[in-house]
């Protein structure tokens, strides 16, 4: 993430429906994105993209309703104490503790970006 950048969700017709608006430090939008959650919402999805009304530039989905915590090819709970939307705010907790490493630390990355792929159009003006 770039500096003085915010980052503001929007809740569309409920919380597996979620709008990721990325808006640069003169609060320009530069992209909006979305989780969407659950066969429902994917498919209001697909109709967007059908009539191309679609404005994400980038779409998580997971068929599950609240992003398959622990639902179907997840691993299950050993003893069934504990409901899925319970796990929920400790899954958050813990995943905003890990350390974020920050864009300097991916000089590899950044190597291989501007050696293989110079040739790419570069839509938002990402600079290394």
């Amino acid at each position: 993430m770039m500096p003085n950048w915010t980052v503001k969700q929007n809740i569309r017709k409920n919380k597996d429906f979620i709008e990721i608006t990325i808006y640069n430090e003169n609060m320009e939008s530069q992209g909006i994105y979305a989780r969407v959650f659950g066969l429902k919402n994917i498919a209001n999805l697909v109709s967007q993209i059908k009539t191309k009304t679609c404005k994400y530039k980038y779409v998580e989905i997971m068929a599950c309703p609240l992003g398959c915590l622990n639902g179907g090819g997840q691993i299950q709970i050993q003893k069934n104490t504990e409901k899925a939307n319970d796990l929920i705010p400790k899954l958050k907790e813990i995943m905003t503790s890990q350390k974020v490493q920050m864009d300097n630390q991916y000089q590899n990355e950044q190597e291989m970006y501007l050696t293989q792929f110079k040739h790419v159009k570069n839509e938002n003006n990402f600079q290394w």
